[in-house]
């Protein structure tokens, strides 16, 4: 579960990875400060995720690899590909499972980096969300649900356990999708016991191999590539170890039992074979898995939503009490978007779907989102619908302009404060920390004559 410090750590993260590598990958820098510079930062990524998820982010290795190449000195290289090797590994344990129990409903979710986007992290308000729809059922059952900036899909997976007709869950980024497609599928009856071992398998492995494990690898390996750039046996191919320990990435179908050490096979220095066998269990399984994993599992379906959309859809908006910075940032958006199509092999909700019931928890934390999620709701919910909102709020005036956006839309909305249970970690302190503390809103067209959701009000 993400909170307020990991985004803070990784934004420090990124402009530290981002000076070291400058410092690397200048020659005319001090062979003692580069030296200095690839130290702290393996250090760094050793010990703090945030630094491995920003030198990833960052393509470290590919740009260490090119350092490699114009390095002479034999310490240096040997720092480099040891820490090329471990920032590959380690990347390869990225992803985290768990299980969420509300009671007697138990929801699997597999998060990845925070580097990947937000929403691959589960965030505090996800869980009161979802204790609000189990404490009222009525919300979804039976009805079709579309879950907007699902994330992680925690809410989306609720909802469809609780007796949704059908639950859309949707995103715009595609490392979030894939991830959203995996934990749909984890928590699917129509997904096989082996694919969803595969999908969920990666935390277990983690959990077997702790950062001084996979540090004790990479240096393994890396030991092996260095003895053989010192003979002089492989100058141009000692980075085949940055460029195919990738390989790791599917070694969370191993057994978890399995000692680190056995994980890998030995390798001939004097010929410099690369890596690609370099884990025994390097196989396609979890490929396969993920490959011939659908975007659709029962109920749940997993699609992509661009906000802007809604916006190109509605034209430029010229009401008088409409925030011009806020719509001119959400139409630039909107306009920037409609000429480039969407990258992304995730089918797309269709065009003229609408939903007896939007949720959506965190959604608004940049200031053209009160525009654009105004904008998906008049759009999306079907007349008689209800939108259920829960989210930090870090910026009151965003709120603000939310209603005003809403007002302008012909939308009624009751707004009541919630607080996320102690046992909820994932929050810098509690409410005092957030401008607004934390909401729940409700949303309905001012046409709408069905019953308003909730006692909060």
């Amino acid at each position: 579960m993400a909170d307020e410090l990991d985004w803070l750590e990784l934004l420090v993260a990124s402009e530290r990875v981002e000076t070291w590598l400058s410092i690397l990958c200048r020659t005319q820098n001090s062979l003692s400060t580069r030296k200095q510079a690839i130290q702290q930062m393996a250090e760094a990524v050793m010990e703090r995720e945030a630094y491995a998820e920003e030198a990833r982010q960052a393509g470290a290795v590919s740009r260490l690899t090119k350092v490699l190449a114009t390095t002479e000195d034999l310490v240096l290289k040997q720092a480099l590909v040891k820490f090329c090797t471990h920032l590959e590994l380690a990347s390869a344990f990225m992803h985290k499972s768990s299980i969420v129990n509300y009671g007697g409903l138990s929801v699997n979710i597999k998060e990845g980096p925070l580097g990947d986007g937000l929403g691959a992290r589960v965030w505090v308000v996800a869980h009161t969300l979802s204790r609000e729809l189990i404490e009222h059922p009525g919300i979804v059952a039976g009805k079709s649900v579309l879950e907007i900036g699902s994330g992680c899909g925690l809410c989306g997976i609720v909802a469809a356990r609780l007796g949704a007709a059908q639950v859309v869950l949707t995103d715009n980024e595609d490392k979030v999708l894939f991830n959203l497609r995996d934990c749909v599928a984890i928590n699917s009856n129509t997904t096989s016991p082996h694919a969803a071992m595969a999908l969920s398998s990666s935390p277990t492995r983690a959990a077997s191999l702790g950062p001084y494990n996979i540090s004790a690898a990479a240096e393994a390996i890396s030991d092996t590539y260095a003895a053989a750039a010192q003979s002089g046996q492989c100058q141009d191919r000692v980075a085949a170890v940055v460029q195919h320990a990738g390989a790791a990435n599917d070694c969370n179908v191993a057994d978890a039992d399995e000692p680190c050490d056995n994980l890998f096979d030995s390798e001939n220095a004097d010929s410099c074979d690369d890596l690609d066998g370099c884990c025994k269990h390097a196989t396609p399984h979890g490929v396969a898995a993920r490959e011939a994993t659908s975007w659709d599992h029962g109920n749940m379906h997993v699609r992509y939503l661009d906000w802007a959309e809604a916006i190109a859809m509605e034209g430029p908006q010229t009401a008088p009490d409409t925030d011009s910075s806020s719509v001119a940032a959400a139409n630039q958006a909107a306009d920037s978007r409609c000429q480039q199509p969407a990258k992304t092999i995730a089918p797309h909700v269709q065009s003229d779907e609408t939903f007896d019931v939007i949720i959506g928890t965190d959604i608004m934390y940049e200031a053209p989102h009160s525009s654009l999620v105004a904008a998906v709701l008049r759009q999306r919910l079907s007349p008689d619908g209800q939108a259920v909102i829960c989210c930090a709020v870090r910026d009151q005036g965003m709120f603000d302009q939310f209603e005003a956006e809403l007002r302008d839309r012909q939308m009624n909305f009751k707004i009541a404060a919630v607080q996320p249970r102690a046992d909820d970690h994932g929050i810098v302190g509690k409410q005092h920390d957030y401008e607004g503390g934390f909401t729940l809103i409700v949303v309905q067209h001012k046409s709408s004559s069905a019953d308003w959701h909730g006692n909060h009000f």
